[in-house]
């Protein structure tokens, strides 16, 4: 039996506001630091006190109340040789830790330098003296720490390259600097050079290299290329099984939770977190305030409303416990913004303003998002309090400072746009209402064009549902079904945009990747050229101010053109297409659901009307004449429990779809073309043939056993009239992220590929176990690899929605290309559909039908 295909989860916050700052705020790049004052001693077993001058940062953690040290690199080493008595013991005491070394490593003096050896190997260094000699020079060391400590990270990242050029002490001394180096360079955007330094430093510690490959985690994850940021975090994992790591473990699973938050799935970011508590109780102190913090901080992003949500206490608190550690004041505000937000969802108003109080005496910046932020909670106050024309001001203002950051607004701009919308509603000002809800539509339509280049940060997969339901509402109100339906559709196909543009950076060339990684770059430093010019007009006055301001538009010109440069790299799948309305037949009609605060709406939509329902218990009653005469029905479910039951009542065909603006892209000429992929793995033999017949053309392909690898496969997708998959696919649900169809040796095609297939037009039969479960598609944030290849151009998918035997997979597919599923997939399979069911085959059910008829 085939194995089964998950579906892409992605979990949406629903009915919450724009999400705050994260509380504490992530530079992307922490390095696991242990602060050893004077008091720390390191002492090798045949020699005297080898004190380390201090105070200094080491990258080892030394907490075992036991005596056993599981995070000193040296027992790694041990452990590294298959060693099970650790000849290494901790043992705290006041004011610092000590290392005792009881046997086997020799302690060279060199360099300013402790060094020990295990078999040759180096397994632990420092910078140390010895307690007779003098403290080393290392000017290029120090040049490199006092820029980091005035905030020049160019100048930083200058001298601790020269630091690994000039003055290397030794092998894992070079790495760190290396490292150190990255994050400087990571802070002035030159990405693509911190990438090259990190790849000539692999290190002989297990700690180190962890550290390496997890920095180059979060330069991928900022270039928005997450495939290689994830292969890096699974390495990372898999060096702290094998070596026992806690704290590179933790460190892992942070930043997959900050990934998987960046690709718009906080739910599973909470779940990954989750698994981080034991080390951060462990440790305790500031580690376990920031675990708590960003625990409550993603409890947040995946808050969803309900009688059984229980997000809001958890998020209060990790929050209010998070609190109780010394923050510096901007940190502490952002987490006093978050309590304020989470106070505001649970209608404390008062409880909000004490919050938002303190936040602005912690942090009295008066621009920046982190401001405008706590600017439009003060906005959404006061509307809380029955203030609108206050609210409203509040709203003025915010718009005021985004359109001075960037020609649309930004992030800013849209959501300025929207509390002006919520103040005339409130004011009883509809029309302006409705201009303001679709202006600040517009406006996150063209922010999110741009959300690739911020790290993949969610604003296209948060649909901001609070926006959207307040045009629709105020649009079924005015008596306007079809711009109803518009909005609601349109926020449902921005979702998809969003997946096929972060799906770009991960698909690129290597040439364009490098083309990728330098634009991006050139934003970075563009920005950060912008927030100098920012933080000099905040300090300037009089004509010298003036000189400022222009250089300002100057640099706002530039960065605008550094962004427009690096979506000129994805090309067309960053543009996005304008929303238009569904094409239909005159015997075809459109259903789709969306949900509308604790109940739903429905539009049905013909040619010649759009109608709607409030409510209703069930999909297909109460449309009367609205029916007559459908032949088709086209189904966008967005998540209505009843929609599982609508194709085996409508006595039509029924089709699924994510979102009906698909409906509308012109219907490109189908090439005539065949791909067939059958028995990947040599597991299906049976299919061998089928896959020949569909696929006997001198100009058709078939790939079977060893030649059916992921690159042959991306290439024949191109210019494919007929796509056949016959194999097997992967279900975890556990892991839904990973989906994907096996190929030969090991290689898998998943939803990223998917979605970035050249098949426009194309007919796509995925003949593998679940590889279209209906009942997972009709939840509304759900993306698996029908949808997937719908987004990408397809024209139509058959997918199966459960296991299915193999003998009668092959059996189905046979019988629907003989009935001539490649030109009329709709036709085809109710016709095999009925012949199977009228001999009585359990199987006639078991597939379905996604995208155009």
């Amino acid at each position: 039996m085939r194995q089964a295909l998950p579906l892409l989860f992605l979990a949406l916050p629903l009915g919450c506001h724009p999400e705050p700052p994260r509380p504490v705020p992530d530079t992307g790049l922490p390095t696991p630091q242990v602060e050893l004052g004077g008091a720390a001693r390191v002492e090798p077993a045949a020699g005297g006190p080898v004190p380390v001058f201090g105070p200094k940062h080491l990258p080892v953690v030394w907490v075992d109340a036991q005596g056993v040290e599981a995070q000193s690199p040296l027992a790694m080493a041990w452990r590294a040789k298959g060693t099970s008595a650790l000849p290494v013991t901790t043992v705290p005491i006041q004011g610092g830790n000590r290392l005792t070394v009881e046997a086997g490593p020799s302690v060279p003096e060199g360099d300013g330098a402790l060094v020990l050896t295990l078999a040759g190997r180096e397994v632990w260094s420092t910078a140390a003296r010895w307690a007779s000699g003098p403290e080393p020079n290392w000017p290029e060391v120090e040049a490199a720490r006092a820029a980091a400590r005035r905030g020049d990270p160019e100048a930083a990242a200058t001298a601790w390259l020269s630091a690994v050029e000039l003055v290397p002490p030794t092998h894992s001394e070079r790495t760190r600097r290396r490292i150190a180096a990255a994050h400087s360079l990571w802070a002035i955007g030159d990405f693509e050079r911190a990438l090259q330094v990190l790849e000539a430093a692999p290190a002989p510690i297990p700690l180190l290299e962890a550290e390496r490959l997890r920095t180059r985690s979060v330069l991928h994850r900022s270039l928005g290329q997450f495939r290689p940021a994830e292969r890096e975090l699974d390495q990372v994992e898999r060096l702290s099984e094998r070596f026992n790591l806690a704290l590179v473990a933790h460190l892992a699973r942070e930043s997959r939770a900050l990934l998987l938050d960046e690709l718009g799935r906080a739910a599973e970011a909470v779940a990954v977190i989750e698994s981080a508590a034991p080390y951060a109780r462990r440790q305790g102190g500031q580690a376990l305030a920031r675990w708590r913090a960003n625990r409550g901080w993603l409890h947040l992003r995946a808050w969803t409303p309900g009688p059984t949500s229980q997000g809001l206490q958890r998020a209060r608190a990790d929050l209010s416990a998070a609190l109780e550690w010394d923050w510096p004041g901007p940190t502490r505000a952002n987490i006093l913004s978050s309590l304020a937000w989470l106070e505001l969802l649970e209608a404390r108003p008062a409880a909000a303003r004490r919050h938002l109080d303190e936040a602005d005496v912690k942090d009295q910046r008066t621009r920046g998002n982190e401001w405008g932020f706590r600017v439009w909670l003060r906005g959404q106050l006061l509307l809380a309090e029955g203030s609108p024309t206050a609210a409203a001001a509040h709203f003025e203002q915010l718009a005021t400072h985004s359109l001075q950051a960037l020609p649309d607004g930004g992030d800013l701009g849209w959501r300025a746009r929207f509390g002006q919308g919520q103040a005339a509603r409130a004011l009883a000002d509809l029309p302006q209402a409705a201009a303001h809800f679709d202006a600040a539509l517009a406006l996150l339509d063209r922010v999110s064009r741009r959300a690739a280049l911020r790290g993949g940060q969610a604003t296209f997969l948060d649909s901001r549902r609070d926006l959207v339901n307040a045009a629709l509402e105020l649009h079924l109100r005015a008596g306007r079904p079809a711009r109803a339906f518009a909005v609601a559709d349109q926020a449902r196909g921005r979702l998809l945009q969003g997946q096929r543009t972060r799906s770009a950076v991960d698909t690129l060339s290597p040439d364009d990747r490098t083309r990728w990684t330098e634009a991006v770059g050139r934003l970075a430093q563009r920005r950060r050229a912008l927030e100098a010019l920012e933080a000099e007009l905040d300090l300037t006055a009089g004509a010298a101010r003036d000189r400022v301001q222009a250089k300002l538009v100057e640099a706002r010109a530039a960065r605008d053109q550094a962004a427009d440069g690096a979506l000129g790299v994805l090309g067309e799948a960053a543009r996005g297409d304008p929303w238009r309305p569904p094409a239909l037949a005159v015997d075809e009609a459109l259903l789709e659901a969306h949900r509308l605060g604790d109940g739903w709406v429905v539009f049905l939509v013909r040619p010649s009307a759009t109608a709607t329902q409030r409510d209703p218990a069930d999909l297909l009653t109460g449309w009367g004449a609205h029916l007559d005469g459908v032949q088709h029905l086209y189904v966008v479910p967005g998540g209505h429990p009843q929609a599982a039951s609508l194709e085996a009542r409508f006595p039509g065909q029924v089709s699924w779809l994510p979102a009906a603006s698909l409906l509308a892209r012109p219907e490109p000429p189908r090439p005539d073309r065949v791909v067939a992929v059958v028995d990947p793995d040599g597991t299906l033999p049976g299919d061998r043939a089928l896959g020949h017949s569909i696929a006997g053309r001198p100009h058709d392909a078939v790939l079977t056993g060893p030649q059916a690898t992921r690159p042959a496969l991306l290439g024949a997708l191109a210019g494919a009239g007929t796509f056949y998959f016959g194999g097997h696919g992967v279900l975890d649900r556990a892991q839904p992220w990973a989906a994907h169809l096996r190929l030969a040796d090991d290689q898998r095609l998943d939803v990223t590929d998917a979605l970035m297939a050249q098949s426009p037009g194309a007919v796509v039969f995925l003949n593998g176990c679940e590889t279209g479960p209906v009942d997972t598609f009709q939840r509304a944030d759900v993306l698996g690899l029908p949808e997937a290849f719908l987004v990408a151009g397809a024209r139509s998918v058959i997918a199966a929605e459960r296991p299915v035997p193999d003998e009668a997979a092959t059996r189905f597919a046979r019988a629907f290309f003989a009935a001539g599923g490649g030109q009329r997939p709709a036709a085809a399979l109710a016709q095999v559909r009925a012949a199977l069911k009228a001999q009585g085959d359990p199987i006639w059910d078991a597939y379905h039908l996604f995208g155009r008829r």
